[in-house]
């Protein structure tokens, strides 16, 4: 039975990171080829994907699904805006900056913020391949920006801060769920 669910989890992470791949592929195609911005997209993305799963959650649990508003609502209201909303909408406006590989790796700094905000709020220094890790992120995104030259800048202005606010977005979405209220 563990090795069940242990292979179904792999199948769905494996299946998460493809979907999201894909997704930004087929925003940076809606932005080059249909000129839709991120500004439209975004929001009727998360719309349509709501109402799904409204609806596919009402066919479970009923009138039930509005009850999580009871618990926490502010925390429900931050994670939607600061959380969900703010990291698609850097991500894919770091699209229509850049492209989609460019925005996933910036976006991809998220979990070296998130290290070093879990290293001060535990009080402890990262670990050895934590820090080394932190170093590669750092390094790659540094290439990345300047193909190795420190004074030349590849990459926009534009693109560098959505890319690196998807990452503060990225940071919140992941983290937010845990804060104390």
């Amino acid at each position: 039975m563990e090795r069940k669910i242990a292979i179904r989890g792999g199948v769905l992470t494996l299946s998460g990171g493809i979907l999201w791949g894909f997704s930004g592929t087929c925003g940076q195609f809606l932005m080059q080829t249909k000129n839709l911005t991120s500004n439209w997209l975004v929001p009727y993305r998360l719309l349509l994907a709501g109402v799904i799963l409204l609806l596919l959650c009402s066919l479970r649990k009923g009138a039930d699904i509005f009850a999580v508003w009871n618990n926490d609502a502010p925390g429900i209201l931050t994670f939607g805006i600061f959380g969900m909303s703010m990291c698609q909408y850097t991500y894919f406006t770091a699209i229509s900056a850049s492209n989609a590989g460019t925005a996933t790796v910036l976006q991809y700094l998220g979990p070296v913020l998130i290290l070093i905000y879990m290293s001060v709020q535990s009080r402890q220094l990262p670990k050895k391949h934590e820090t080394v890790a932190i170093c590669l992120a750092v390094a790659g995104s540094f290439l990345l920006a300047t193909h190795g030259h420190p004074g030349t800048m590849i990459l926009s202005k534009e693109a560098l801060f959505w890319g690196l606010l998807s990452a503060v977005a990225l940071a919140v979405y992941t983290l937010q769920p845990g804060w104390q209220r």
